[in-house]
Formats: C-alpha cells, sequence, structure tokens
C-alpha cells in the first residue's frame, strides 16, 4: 500500500500511530518490494500488485456480468476469476506470513486486503456453484 499510505493521511486512523506494529514498518520494510533484477532502482512495490489484482478481478466480474447477459458465461471465464482469487490468496498468506515471521509488525491495510481477497474468492467461487447449478 506505499503509494496510497503516502498519499492518503487519514490512512493513519486505520494503521494507527505506532511505529512497531504500523503499515510504515511493513512498507518500509525490505520485504515492501519485489526486485527484478538486482539493482533495487527497478523494483515494484507489493501493493502495487495488489492494486493491478484487483482491477484484474474488477475486469473478470465485469466481463462476467457481461457475459451472463448474454447467456454465454463460459468455462475459461469462471476459471480464470477462481485461479486469480487462489493465487491471490496464496499470496495473502505468504505476505501475511512475511509480516508475522521476518518482519514482526503487522499492516492493518495488508490484513484487510487479505480479508476481501478470501471474501471475492468465497464469492466467485459460490457464483460459478450457482450458475453450474441453475445451467443444468
Amino acid at each position: 500500500m506505499d503509494f496510497i499510505v503516502h498519499h492518503n493521511n487519514s490512512i493513519s486512523e486505520i494503521c494507527g500511530d505506532r511505529m512497531e506494529n504500523s503499515c510504515n514498518t511493513v512498507q518500509n520494510s525490505e520485504y515492501s518490494k519485489i526486485s527484478l533484477i538486482q539493482n533495487n532502482d527497478y523494483s515494484i512495490p507489493i501493493s502495487l500488485l495488489g492494486v493491478i489484482f484487483y482491477f484484474i478481478v474488477l475486469f473478470l466480474s465485469l466481463l462476467g456480468i457481461y457475459l451472463n447477459k448474454k447467456k454465454s458465461l463460459g468455462k475459461k471465464y469462471q476459471y480464470s476469476l477462481i485461479v486469480i482469487t487462489t493465487l491471490g490468496i496464496i499470496f495473502s498468506i505468504i505476505f501475511t506470513l512475511v509480516q508475522a515471521i521476518l518482519i514482526r509488525a503487522f499492516c492493518t491495510l495488508c490484513i484487510i486486503s487479505a480479508i476481501n481477497t478470501l471474501i471475492i474468492f468465497i464469492l466467485s467461487l459460490g457464483f460459478i456453484i450457482l450458475y453450474n447449478k441453475n445451467k443444468y
């Protein structure tokens, strides 16, 4: 949530001001970015990957609504939504473990994002089950 936190002062109300347990500790850690090349100048903030994840889920959801209205919701769409949300859960678990074990601090926004990812997965799975149940 690196670039989001720096541009929104109200986020400190969610995260708190205690440095040992705040979003700042997590986002300023060495684990907050993924380096594509050994030089740190070419690293991607994990928070940016989270935003991209949510845009992909939004796109797939809107595509699903559109295709559902046309009565042509295909298996590829269904499985792509489950795959992307499953990957989101896996990465959320990894990032939460990194916070707990390596950083020893928790980012409230990151935990909320992990919970949201789980909810999105459950809703997506439920939608697919209901759609396939009504299809037959």
